[in-house]
């Protein structure tokens, strides 16, 4: 099988997800657990790994409001899910930088 523009709704999408998003997700897994075994140089990784889940969903969502259908229960369930996202990616990278969760985790010299 010769693969081109016409095979990638088959084969596309499984190449992109072994390429990107499974070692995205074990990088973001294994970076939290270090984070929570308190190794210092895992909290700003783990920040820096999270801004791209934040970016690419505060750019969705802006391009939903602006283009979408939101009277359409498929574009609502997936803002919904962009929201989603989005809240968690930030609430994950203020509570990974927070300076009361450095000091919980033992984390840094600029732990007060």
């Amino acid at each position: 099988m010769v693969w081109g523009l016409s095979s990638f709704g088959e084969v596309g999408w499984l190449v992109f997800l072994c390429a990107f998003v499974i070692p995205f997700g074990i990088a973001l897994i294994r970076n939290g657990a270090k984070v929570l075994s308190g190794q210092p140089q895992a909290g700003p990784r783990l920040s820096q790994l999270l801004v791209a889940p934040a970016g690419l969903s505060a750019i969705a969502i802006g391009s939903m409001v602006a283009q979408a259908d939101l009277a359409a229960g498929e574009a609502q369930q997936q803002l919904a899910g962009f929201i989603t996202a989005f809240v968690v990616s930030v609430v994950a990278i203020v509570l990974t930088e927070a300076r009361s969760t450095k000091a919980y985790l033992g984390l840094g010299s600029d732990v007060a």
